[in-house]
C-alpha cells in the first residue's frame, strides 16, 4: 500500500500535503506535537482534497506536528 509521511515543523493553521499518490481515496492520520516529544492524535476542522496529489488540512488553531497518508 502506497503511503506518505507529512512532517509541519512550522505552526501554521493550514497545512498544505503534496503527498504525490495519484489518488484523491485516501485515509489518513494527524498528530499534533504537544511539547516534550510527545505527539496527540487530532482531528482536522477540514481536509480538503486539492487533486489527486493534494490535500489541505485545516485546524482552528496554529499546530505543528505529522501527518500519515496512505492511498486506498
Amino acid at each position: 500500500m502506497a503511503s506518505h509521511n507529512h512532517y509541519q515543523p512550522i505552526a501554521t493553521s493550514t497545512w498544505t500535503i503534496n503527498h504525490n499518490l495519484s489518488t484523491k481515496f485516501l485515509a489518513f492520520d494527524v498528530m499534533r506535537f504537544s511539547g516534550n516529544g510527545v505527539y496527540e492524535k487530532v482531528m482536522p476542522e477540514r481536509v480538503d482534497i486539492i487533486d489527486d496529489n493534494t490535500v489541505s488540512v485545516k485546524f482552528s488553531t496554529h499546530v505543528t506536528g505529522r501527518a500519515r497518508l496512505v492511498a486506498r
